[in-house]
């Protein structure tokens, strides 16, 4: 996971330098089951039918968490806020039986 997220990362900061700012990125790495990115928005407590595709715009919203996936790992990047630190919040992100 290592050089390839951090790879995603720099071009992320390269191509929108406003996350030099501001940024909280959650890195999941899933060790059993393989997941989805519906799978991710589920355990953050929303549904599939609230994921949208489309373009990291700072200004625009500043709630959105933004789920992105480098191989079979995720990012969560969070604009403003830090859900992804949050203890329960981890331990939805890391169980293996949800």
């Amino acid at each position: 996971m290592g050089s390839e997220v951090l790879r995603h990362y720099r071009e992320l900061l390269r191509d929108v330098p406003e996350l030099s700012q501001s940024i909280f990125l959650t890195a999941i790495q899933p060790v059993g089951e393989p997941l989805g990115v519906a799978d991710i928005a589920g355990r953050l407590g929303r549904s599939a039918a609230d994921l949208e595709k489309r373009p990291i715009d700072l200004m625009e919203e500043r709630e959105c968490i933004h789920i992105g996936q480098v191989g079979s790992s995720f990012l969560l990047l969070e604009p403003v806020g830090f859900a992804g630190a949050r203890p329960e919040v981890l331990r939805r992100l890391s169980s293996a039986d949800q």
